[in-house]
């Protein structure tokens, strides 16, 4: 049960954030990884990585995935010190 954890917080975060690309990217490759584990003697015996290779792989990516949602997340707001003070460029 502990494995399918971050499904109980991916799947109803996906209606709830506004702009939720980059989170389907990462139950995508949640979903991959899962596969890539259960798979892995198949994959194993095809490929020069084997699946549990594959699926740090995809960990790795899912991360970068949440790191861009989160700095996309954080460019959205506005910086509460220009909210309050002109602009540099303003004053000349």
């Amino acid at each position: 049960m502990v494995q399918f954890g971050p499904l109980i917080v991916l799947i109803p975060a996906l209606w709830f954030v506004h702009n939720a690309r980059y989170l389907v990217a990462v139950l995508l490759c949640y979903a991959l990884a899962k596969l890539a584990e259960f798979y892995d003697p198949a994959i194993f015996s095809d490929l020069p990585i084997s699946g549990h290779a594959a699926k740090h792989v995809l960990a790795a990516l899912a991360t970068y995935f949440i790191l861009r949602w989160r700095l996309m997340a954080a460019d959205d707001k506005p910086n509460a010190i220009s909210a309050r003070e002109p602009s540099e460029a303003a004053l000349y």
